[in-house]
Order: C-alpha cells, then structure tokens, then sequence
C-alpha cells in the first residue's frame, strides 16, 4: 500500500514530467503548468479510463510464459493495446478534465498525451502485478 506521503510524491512527479516526448530545445517551451485541480482531476479521469478500458478488454493480456517467475513489473514491460483508439475518445478525456468546472491549467495537447499514453500501457495491471507481488 501506498502511504500518503509516497502519494503526494507521486503527484508532484507526474505533475513535472510529460508522459511524452517534446520535440522542443528549449526548457521555457517545454514547461508544463498545471495546478493542483489539474493534476488531480487528470489522475482521476486517467483512473477511470484506464478501468474502462480494462472492463472493456482493451489491452492485450500479458505474456503467459512469464508466469511463475518472480521478476517485478516495470514500464519497459507495459501490458500493451497497440495502436492509439480514436480521436473521439482522445477528446472527450480532454474535455471531461477541462470542462469539470473547476478553474483547471493544463494544455490540451498535454491531456492528449496522457490519453495516448493511458490508451497504450495498462498502468492499473501493471500496478496490480507490481504491488500484488508478496514480498
């Protein structure tokens, strides 16, 4: 289990890194600005997609021939969807951040980001692997 401190880190981390790449060469273009509505509001809608997409069978099923091994999960083994779902759904997970009625600073093409990589990579399955490990 995660403690509330651990948490908070965890936030503060997603919250000054892009979950992709820039192409931009300068730090001042490649500043993110989001508050602290923005990056919650982001984990959640980020939480529920990727448990919809997991109820809706959306990402493929991990690779059998590794069970029974011990080895501990990391993102370079993600549970993969393939290629990215459809604009639609890109930008209804924007507006469901930018149009929660909260005063929200985030770049929709940064939301559009995190889509992509939620759409791409089963982060509940790899942290249920990860922390469903017993120790």
């Amino acid at each position: 289990m995660v403690d509330r401190t651990s948490g908070d880190a965890l936030f503060s981390e997603f919250s000054t890194h892009s979950p992709g790449s820039t192409s931009s060469t300068s730090a001042a273009d490649a500043a993110i600005i989001l508050n602290a509505d923005a990056v919650y509001l982001t984990a959640y809608c980020t939480l529920q997609l990727g448990l919809r997409l997991c109820k809706e069978g959306a990402y493929a099923s991990p690779d059998t021939s590794k069970r029974g091994q011990s080895s501990s999960p990391t993102t370079a083994d993600p549970v993969s969807r393939g290629p990215s779902s459809n604009a639609g759904d890109r930008q209804r997970f924007v507006d469901s951040v930018l149009s929660s009625g909260l005063l929200v600073f985030a770049s929709p093409t940064w939301l559009a980001e995190v889509y992509e990589t939620v759409s791409e990579v089963d982060a509940l399955g790899l942290a249920a692997r990860y922390f469903g490990e017993d120790s």
